[in-house]
């Protein structure tokens, strides 16, 4: 086994520790509401990106606008990264997964943290110290950049 296969191994098996204990995936008590399955999918986005650099070795700014530049959306990426884990590492941008999306079947609302001052984001998503700030449109299907009935995680 090549060291890069091991490396490979040991990183999917780094992230699904990392998603059990730092309670990714959903709770069997939690209901399985369409806001409780956003939220996790959005601490999902945001735990990826705490993690991108010791998963991969690499910088996470770097890495996406690498993939922005190749034409891929910031949900695209999003989505590639939660479902190719193993793919991260190798710097692969054969991307053709769809934006990721809340549980209404919308695109998750993703923008650069340095944008977030002309954005006018919520305090809550002002606050986060993350290269990319995730959030939902909730039920209502409209962006009140994570005011109202907008699904942040906190």
């Amino acid at each position: 086994m090549t060291l890069q296969k091991l490396t490979v191994i040991l990183f999917i098996l780094t992230l699904f520790a990392g998603m059990l204990l730092s309670g990714f995936l959903v709770h069997r008590g939690a209901p399985a509401t369409k806001e409780n399955l956003t939220a996790e999918t959005i601490r999902r986005c945001e735990w990826v990106q705490k993690r991108f650099s010791y998963l991969s070795g690499g910088d996470l700014a770097a890495y996406l606008h690498k993939m922005e530049a190749q034409g891929v959306s910031l949900g695209q990426a999003f989505n590639f990264m939660l479902s190719n884990p193993q793919e991260i590492s190798n710097n692969s941008l054969q991307v053709t997964n769809p934006p990721i999306q809340d549980a209404w079947g919308r695109p998750l609302n993703l923008i650069w943290r340095e944008a977030t001052l002309s954005a006018g984001v919520s305090d809550v998503l002002a606050k986060k110290r993350l290269v990319v700030l995730v959030w939902s449109s909730g039920p209502n299907g409209t962006n009140e950049l994570g005011r109202g009935d907008d699904i942040v995680v906190r």
